[in-house]
């Protein structure tokens, strides 16, 4: 396996934990842009402009339910430690 700059890592210096090699983990995944297909129908959130931890989120009710026809809005914040601590609705 090659590491980021190029060179094979050898020995149990150049591991992080189970095994794997530490340039492995300093790679940063392709980000996927957000799409109607990886969404959960019936629930929309958006950053609001000025600060991108908060978000408008909106659900609508579902179908056969009570709840049909119900359009649910809640806001949504981020805390500073996040994912460490939980958000905030």
């Amino acid at each position: 396996m090659r590491c980021v700059r190029g060179r094979r890592r050898r020995g149990r210096a150049s591991r992080a934990r189970h095994g794997a090699p530490r340039c492995a983990a300093r790679r940063h995944p392709t980000p996927r842009p957000p799409t109607p297909h990886h969404a959960a129908p019936g629930i929309t959130a958006a950053p609001a402009e000025d600060n991108l931890r908060y978000f408008a989120v909106t659900i609508e009710g579902p179908a056969q339910s009570p709840y049909e026809g119900g359009l649910y809005k809640l806001e949504l914040f981020l805390p500073e430690d996040y994912p460490m601590a939980a958000p905030k609705v």
